[in-house]
């Protein structure tokens, strides 16, 4: 059943989260059934809005993960606090992982109710990777069509004795 009040959210924050949530260790793609609530026309045949823009972004990103491979795993991620959301998947043979950090307040219901999400700070961590390995990690921008544009930086980031990852977030408010 359609919900009306979606169509208060004018940015699409509600489709923007139900992707990129798909990138969990069970993730499919959902298949929605009210365009309503992708894209609306006006009488003229102008669009109202235009939500459909926010599927780019998570194929630019997850398109070149090997996922077929059959060894990705949920990657257990352990936020330091429960303002953050973590979810992905690790793949322990080639020692690579993937995830989405969200900010568990940026949802559409405070967009719409116009309550603002104040930023939020923490810690994920995740296990399995090889003792003391040395990896790059990518920081991407998910709101970004522009392929170009997504890569915000790489780092380098080490896991520890144990295998473990520990990243910093700072300030994450969507």
């Amino acid at each position: 059943h359609q919900n009306p009040t979606l169509l208060s959210d004018t940015e699409g924050i509600w489709l923007h989260n139900l992707v990129w949530g798909g990138i969990n260790a069970g993730g499919q793609l959902e298949s929605y059934w009210f365009y309503e609530h992708l894209y609306q026309l006006n009488e003229d045949g102008n669009y109202l809005f235009d939500h459909r823009w926010h599927f780019r972004p998570y194929y630019n990103f997850i398109s070149t993960i090997p996922l077929n491979n059959g060894r990705y795993q949920d990657i257990e991620a352990i936020t330091s606090t429960d303002q953050l959301r973590a979810w992905g998947q690790k793949d322990l043979v080639q020692g690579c992982a993937h995830l989405w950090i969200q900010n568990t307040q940026h949802t559409w219901k405070h967009v719409v109710d116009d309550d603002p999400t104040a930023a939020v700070s923490g810690t994920v961590a995740f296990d399995g990777l090889q003792p003391a390995g040395a990896y790059t990690l990518e920081w991407w921008n998910t709101y970004q069509t522009d392929p170009e544009q997504q890569l915000l930086r790489s780092e380098p980031v080490a896991a520890d004795a144990n295998g473990t990852v520990t990243v910093s977030v700072d300030d994450l408010s969507t």
